[in-house]
Order: C-alpha cells, then sequence, then structure tokens
C-alpha cells in the first residue's frame, strides 16, 4: 500500500479502477473517451497496437532503455502482478485487478522480491544481516567461503609439509622431584 499523503502505483490504480464506467468490458485498459462530458473512459477495451505503442511511448519518457527488451502488454500485466504482491495484497484482490482465473495462472506473473530472498537467506544461511542488502550479504558469504577455504587449503599443506618420523629421536623428559 501507498504510504497516506503520497501516490504511487497503488493510489494510481484505485484512481483508475475509479473513473471506469460500470457497464465496461472486463479489460483492465480501456480506451480514453474523448467527449470530455462523459466519463474519462469509454466502454471498450484499448486495442493491442495501441497499447503497445503506448508502454514504448511511457519507456521513452521514463527513460527506460528499451533497446535489447522487448515490452509487450504482458510486461505492465506481470509487472502490476509482482508490485501488488510487494505491497501484500491477497492473491484474490490481484486477480480482481489483473483478471487471471487461476491461482496458478498468477502464480507464472510473480517472482520473488529482495526481501523475501534475504528473508530465505536468513533462514538458510549463517551470518546473514537484515540490515544490508541481498547482494552485499551474499558478497559476505562468499568472502566467509573464500576464508574458510583458505583456513582448510593451510591446514592440509601443513599436514602434507610435515614429514613422517623416520627414526625414534632422543628426547630427556625431566621429572619432577619429590
Amino acid at each position: 500500500m501507498d504510504e497516506p499523503g503520497t501516490y504511487g502505483a497503488c493510489h494510481d490504480i484505485r484512481k483508475y479502477l475509479s473513473l471506469r464506467p460500470n457497464n465496461a468490458e472486463e479489460n483492465f485498459f480501456l480506451r480514453i473517451n474523448k467527449d470530455i462530458e462523459e466519463n474519462w473512459y469509454s466502454t471498450f477495451h484499448l486495442g493491442r497496437d495501441k497499447l503497445s505503442g503506448m508502454l514504448k511511448e511511457i519507456c521513452n519518457i521514463t527513460g527506460i532503455d528499451c533497446t535489447n527488451r522487448r515490452i509487450v502488454n504482458h510486461s505492465l500485466r506481470k509487472r502490476t502482478a509482482q508490485k501488488l504482491n510487494d505491497e501484500g495484497l491477497d492473491s484474490q484482490a490481484i486477480m480482481n485487478v489483473t483478471l487471471h482465473r487461476s491461482i496458478a495462472g498468477l502464480n507464472a506473473y510473480r517472482t520473488q522480491n529482495e526481501k523475501q530472498k534475504l528473508d530465505i537467506a536468513k533462514l538458510t544461511l549463517p551470518g546473514i544481516s537484515k540490515d544490508i542488502s541481498m547482494q552485499e550479504n551474499l558478497e559476505k558469504s562468499a568472502e566467509d567461503l573464500n576464508t574458510e577455504q583458505r583456513i582448510e587449503n593451510l591446514s592440509s599443506q601443513e599436514e602434507t609439509k610435515t614429514e613422517p618420523f623416520t627414526e625414534i629421536q632422543n628426547i630427556t623428559i625431566p621429572l619432577k622431584l619429590i
């Protein structure tokens, strides 16, 4: 959810849903109504070509480099599902927005976010800190692993350097005087 007094993705989606006509098609994106006196949106869905062009335009305006990326209608659907999931909305609420018919279909659009990965790492890897990012934790774990490997290598080198006794040496052990 958006913080009170701020406008983010959740606020924008709620605003969009409140402006949709009640008798509109189920498609999420509707055509903009040219008649200003009427509703903001018509009851008909936005065409595929128009939507694809709009997404590319949004990427250009926001500075997102689309040079080697395929931005399609489902890119926005996937991002919406992921963002709502990250914000803590339950699956049914997300399905109402994305129009998925099953949890399995919705799950194909969701991936683990940074917080979820960190939570899993904290449960499974020793020495993981919640106060630093996942990348920093991975680097720290790699450093710890490298240190452990270096210690093991030194130990094994010392063992191989030690020459076995070929003859018994004369050792004098002083006895305690009574």
